[in-house]
């Protein structure tokens, strides 16, 4: 988790404020289910695309619904995915695109939760954000189980021990920086995330029985869901990132609860039971 916000500040250099997506996974007492993605880029930040495209003709097109390319992303997604439609998506702000695939194995599922990949899929580079990654464990049954593992590196697996461990934040020389230095911190994450909003969700079966995770509303679960646009307008919140205060998981939850606009998942698995 402490990697997925150090991400979030990074991606936030690149894209000021311009992205909006939604990854909601759904998964029935089978295993199987669906992914489906929504990506809204801004329309400056699009027309800023096209126009940097035009000038520079190895630049591949600027559109940034690629069905061609969304449906190489099937394989990314594990084994066993397949492509299922695609469509472009415009509302009154931005435009992007809606992608479908299908699985038949949610244990074979291995989905980028980096903010970044989102970028990336729309052409555009995240500045080497480390990526993490959700995997799963499913047991067939009455109720079914599922184990989703959250925050894995590229090199690990389900049940594999997190790198860092949990402690604090990471310390270095510049710690100390002074408040004129953290309160300027504050006003530049302010302006550049702007109204980005990131969501993942994960639908199971009709009914949960039992569950874990940190945020749950009927047979959905929510991993991540950041508005910045609703906490922008708290200084306060804004001063914790630019100070780097949230490194523990106690923290971030303790963080969620204080603070609308930004809902972690805290743990590194979460089970649920299902039908």
């Amino acid at each position: 988790m402490k990697k997925t916000l150090m991400a979030l500040a990074a991606l936030a250099l690149v894209l000021s404020g311009c992205l909006q997506t939604e990854t909601k996974i759904t998964v029935d007492s089978a295993g199987a289910g669906t992914i489906e993605r929504t990506l809204v880029l801004r329309s400056d930040v699009v027309e800023m695309m096209k126009g940097m495209q035009a000038f520079d003709s190895s630049r591949k097109d600027a559109s940034i619904f690629d069905e061609n390319k969304l449906r190489t992303e099937a394989s990314s997604l594990g084994e066993g995915v397949r492509f299922v439609s695609a469509a472009p998506v415009r509302t009154g702000s931005g435009e992007g695109y809606r992608a479908v695939y299908s699985f038949r194995d949610i244990s074979r599922l291995r989905v980028n939760q980096t903010p970044g990949s989102a970028v990336s899929e729309a052409g555009m580079d995240p500045s080497g954000t480390a990526e993490e990654y959700l995997t799963f464990s499913f047991t067939r049954g009455n109720p079914a189980r599922l184990v989703i593992h959250l925050y894995q590196s590229a090199a690990d697996g389900p049940g594999a021990e997190p790198r860092g461990g949990q402690g604090g934040p990471v310390e270095d020389e510049d710690d100390d920086a002074d408040d004129e230095e953290a309160a300027l911190g504050a006003e530049t994450l302010r302006q550049f995330y702007g109204d980005m909003k990131l969501l993942l969700t994960l639908e199971a079966g009709r009914t949960i029985v039992e569950s874990d995770a940190d945020y749950r509303s009927g047979n959905t679960v929510t991993l991540m869901d950041l508005d910045f646009e609703a906490l922008s307008g708290n200084p306060e919140a804004f001063d914790l990132l630019a100070r780097n205060k949230i490194g523990t998981l106690e923290e971030m939850k303790e963080f969620s609860r204080k603070y609308p606009g930004i809902r972690l998942e805290s743990k590194k698995e979460v089970t649920i039971r299902f039908r």
